[in-house]
């Protein structure tokens, strides 16, 4: 049986997780990314460790996206492409296109079950009432979560402009429901992980912690997939993904089914206050559910540390390794 580590992030306030867009928070990402989770773990470990060997450290761990759970359901993302091996019981095609489109995680019994080749076939009354979950029959659709729009109000030190108001989005989830993440490590840096997840649960993750956004309650499992999916010979991706020139220079990308998503922000991480306000550079990345056929991907940490005339500036390591699932598709 394939076995895998997970932690759950039980949140005891609303999340906010920036679009690494500047000042644009009306809307919240919909997905915890891999270098977001890897950046918390490297920057708490930077502050108990004095900035000493963070890329040592890093290269300890790998981590996936963080994903929703509602109750016992651990959701994984559709593959791309996947909603061509999804059918809506009692409704055509071409009718039920738009339902399907709009489906983007699935329980992981029924991940695996598509994913080794079978066909999905469900009733409407499946879907959560966002249309973005497809439950099991033997659960009951439910809210994952609820957006709230908040309008709040930027008030310049000294009184020398206007006042400017805003909206910011903030992300609530339901009762027994939160975020998970896989993470593969040696046994022994495990509990090493744990820690610093623990050590974290007052600081937050996402934007605005300084008012409790992002607070969470974190727990360790171990989840175990069929084994009918370890021989696979694709791979999807479960995490944003960075790859050396080499993984695909001479690679056939056609063969592959992936979106690309940009990746930039400000060094919110960071110890030292007088460099928050810089931003990193900006990579792009393959996202999470993409599909390769053509190898299996490695990724890379990248230093995106800005140009900036200051020689204390350290560096600023973006975690783009990949971490993915073997599939059938």
């Amino acid at each position: 049986m394939l076995k895998k580590t997970v932690f759950k992030l039980s949140f005891s306030g609303p999340l906010h997780i920036g679009k690494g867009l500047g000042e644009a928070y009306d809307t919240t990402d919909n997905i915890l990314h891999s270098d977001t989770i890897s950046g918390l773990l490297a920057s708490i470990w930077s502050m108990q460790n004095n900035g000493a060997g963070v890329k040592e450290f890093m290269s300890h761990y790998r981590v996936s996206s963080a994903f929703p759970f509602c109750q016992s359901l651990f959701f994984l993302p559709l593959p791309v492409g996947g909603g061509q091996f999804l059918n809506v019981t009692g409704i055509e095609r071409g009718k039920a296109g738009k339902l399907i489109k709009k489906i983007e995680y699935l329980p992981m019994e029924l991940w695996e079950n598509l994913v080794t080749g079978q066909t999905l076939d469900f009733d409407i009354k499946r879907l959560s009432p966002c249309g973005k979950f497809l439950f099991p029959d033997n659960i009951s659709p439910a809210s994952v979560y609820s957006d709230e729009l908040e309008q709040r109000v930027t008030v310049p030190r000294g009184g020398a402009a206007d006042s400017v108001p805003f909206y910011f989005e903030k992300r609530f989830f339901s009762k027994d429901s939160g975020l998970y993440f896989f993470c593969e490590t040696p046994d022994q840096k495990a509990d090493e992980i744990e820690k610093l997840l623990k050590a974290g649960e007052t600081i937050g993750i996402g934007t605005d912690k300084s008012v409790g956004n992002g607070q969470y309650k974190v727990e360790r499992y171990t989840v175990t997939f069929n084994d009918e999916i370890a021989g696979g010979e694709a791979f999807q991706l479960l995490s944003l993904y960075c790859p050396a020139k080499k993984e695909i220079e001479n690679v056939q990308m056609s063969r592959n089914d992936y979106h690309l998503i940009k990746r930039g922000g400000f060094i919110a991480g960071t110890t030292k206050d007088e460099f928050r306000h810089l931003r990193k550079k900006s990579l792009f990345m393959f996202t999470e559910g993409s599909l390769f056929r053509t190898h299996e991907p490695e990724g890379k940490i990248e230093n995106v540390r800005p140009e900036w005339n200051d020689a204390n500036l350290h560096p600023v390591f973006r975690d783009g390794r990949a971490f993915y699932l073997p599939v059938k598709l």
